[in-house]
């Protein structure tokens, strides 16, 4: 089965842009839009040759001086250290999923990843990233979420 199939409506036809746009009108909003948008087009910064999710250093007092530290004691490698600060459980960037159910959630894992992964080569055009999905209990036990690095080595992009 593949994810990257666009979710379906009742009757098993793909949910084409227009009927996603009705569904929006009708239930969503602007502000929630604008949310929504932040996610998939999240901004990305560069601290000390990394490349984090913009925000990532300042959601909690702490972060910056671990990472300092990671960086300065050198159990972890630069790509080690990336994956440390950038693994991200899908539920904790768009909230509440219940409706989904494990194919669309896995689609729309996909998505962002999918997004990322072309604005991380856009905005940052001589770096390579590797961009995954993390299945739930992959990584640590953590739900589903999606992981970003830069990776050294051929292959990804």
């Amino acid at each position: 089965m593949s994810h990257d199939v666009p979710w379906e409506r009742v009757d098993g036809q793909p949910l084409s842009v227009f009927d996603a746009a009705d569904e929006l009108s009708g239930q969503g909003s602007g502000k929630l839009a604008l949310l929504y948008a932040r996610v998939f087009g999240a901004p990305f910064m560069e601290y000390q040759g990394l490349v984090l999710l913009s925000g990532t250093l300042e959601l909690d007092d702490g972060a910056t001086a671990r990472l300092e530290g990671e960086l300065t004691d050198g159990r972890w490698d630069r790509s080690e250290i990336e994956q440390r600060f950038n693994f991200y459980e899908l539920g904790m960037l768009i909230g509440d999923v219940n409706g989904l159910d494990e194919c669309d959630y896995m689609s729309l894992a996909h998505m962002v990843a999918r997004i990322w992964r072309a604005r991380l080569h856009a905005e940052f055009s001589g770096k390579r990233f590797v961009v995954d999905v993390v299945v739930a209990g992959e990584k640590d036990g953590h739900e589903l979420g999606i992981v970003f690095y830069q990776y050294a080595g051929g292959g990804h992009s």
